[in-house]
C-alpha cells in the first residue's frame, strides 16, 4: 500500500519522547504516531476522482463496524476559495529599502527542517533542545535582504510582524507572516482529520 515511509523522531537528552510517520499512498498519504501501544491505527488522507476524503482505521477493534471510527469527506469548491482568500495576501510584492536587513536562518536550521520535509530522509531523529537553541535568533545574522536574491535560503523579517522573507527583485519582496501561514495550516489540518486523529489517541 505505501511506496516509501517517512519516520521523524524527537527525543528529549537521550530518551525519545515522541514520534511519527508518514507514508505516501496512490491515492494521497498516511499519517501515524509511532506507539507500539496504539497498533496500526493512523489517518489516512485520500485525494481521488476529484474528491478529497479522509478516516482513521483502527485495527485493533475486532467488530467489522468499530474499524473506523471516524470518516469525513471534504468538498474542494468549500475549501479551496478558503485557502486562496489567505494565500491571496501573500502573492503581492511589496517594496523594500535597499538597506533593509532580514534574520538569515541558520545552515544548521534549514537541513534540519529540510530533513524533516525530506521523503529522501527516511529517518530523521530530532533532538528537542538543540533545536530549540538552534531557534534562538540572538545567534542568527542579519543579512541585507537584497543579498537573498536568487539564493534558496530561508530568512525573517520582524515588522510589522514575524515573517518569512523572499526577494523576486533588487525592490521588491514576497512577505509570509508567520501566523498567518501557521493559522492556515491549522485549518487544513483540522479540516483533513489531524485535530479528531489526536482525540483518538488521547493526546
Amino acid at each position: 500500500m505505501t511506496v516509501e515511509r517517512k519516520e521523524v523522531s524527537f527525543s528529549l537528552g537521550r530518551k525519545p519522547v515522541l514520534g511519527y510517520y508518514v507514508a505516501p499512498t496512490s491515492d494521497g498519504l498516511i499519517f501515524g504516531v509511532i506507539d507500539p501501544t496504539l497498533g496500526d491505527v493512523h489517518l489516512t488522507i485520500l485525494w481521488k476522482d476529484g474528491k478529497l476524503g479522509s478516516h482513521i482505521p483502527d485495527t485493533k477493534k475486532v467488530e467489522k463496524h468499530e474499524r473506523y471510527p471516524w470518516d469525513t469527506h471534504i468538498n474542494p469548491k468549500l475549501l479551496v476559495p478558503r485557502v486562496q482568500r489567505i494565500v491571496a495576501r501573500w502573492v503581492r510584492p511589496k517594496h523594500y529599502h535597499s538597506t533593509r536587513k532580514a534574520w538569515l536562518l541558520p545552515q544548521r536550521l534549514e537541513k534540519k527542517l529540510g530533513e524533516i520535509g525530506s521523503f529522501a530522509e527516511r529517518k530523521t531523529t530530532i533532538e528537542v533542545n538543540t533545536l530549540v537553541k538552534l531557534w534562538d535568533t540572538r545567534h542568527w545574522k542579519k543579512v541585507p535582504i537584497r543579498s537573498l536574491l536568487g539564493k534558496s535560503r530561508l530568512a525573517f523579517v520582524g515588522s510589522p510582524s514575524w515573517s518569512i522573507v523572499i526577494p523576486i527583485s533588487e525592490s521588491q519582496m514576497m512577505v509570509i507572516p508567520w501566523g498567518s501561514m501557521a493559522r492556515l495550516q491549522t485549518m487544513i489540518s483540522r479540516v483533513y482529520g489531524f485535530e479528531r486523529y489526536f482525540e483518538y489517541l488521547g493526546i
